[in-house]
């Protein structure tokens, strides 16, 4: 009886440490409960909303590799796309390096963004003039005191797990 509590209990205690040391996928956030420093995002479509005002017009970022990232810029008020698609030059991510130290690179949004509510979507795995984009992984975080309003479609990966590297 007492092999099999222990047996029991050794399964239990492996079965927890799986389901909480787990990578997480696909997470949204509102503007107070975001715990991150950055974000991580994976697929087409995942998005961050902040406002864009002076001091805060921009965003860091960094790509999983080498490759040029593109994203979308709307109005978020609107709904309407502000200048077509803006392509990110690759920055890779040093996978394990915390956020505080990495390499991020700074994009600026001048004319036409401030004193809006912006989202920015990643765009992967597509065609967007005449070139064809694969998979496309980017991080991105803001300056402390951005306002940032959503986060939709947050991963954590075992290259990038944000309870360690952007808390």
């Amino acid at each position: 009886m007492k092999k099999v509590s222990i047996g029991l209990f050794i399964i239990l205690i492996i079965l927890l440490v799986i389901v909480f040391a787990s990578s997480f996928r696909n997470r949204d956030y509102g503007q107070d409960d975001f715990p991150y420093k950055g974000a991580l995002f994976l697929h087409d479509g995942d998005y961050v909303i902040f406002e864009c005002t002076e001091g805060y017009n921009g965003f860091y970022y960094m790509t999983g590799k080498d490759y040029e990232v593109p994203v979308q810029v709307f109005d978020y008020n609107t709904g309407k796309e502000l200048g077509g698609y803006l392509f990110l030059p690759g920055n890779p991510y040093p996978v394990g390096e915390n956020f505080s130290y990495a390499p991020f690179r700074w994009m600026d949004l001048q004319q036409g963004y401030k004193g809006r509510t912006l989202k920015i979507v990643l765009r992967e795995n597509r065609k967007i003039y005449n070139k064809t984009y694969g998979d496309r992984d980017l991080l991105i975080k803001f300056k402390p005191g951005t306002t940032v309003l959503y986060w939709h479609g947050v991963d954590s990966t075992d290259w990038c797990d944000l309870d360690y590297v952007a808390k």
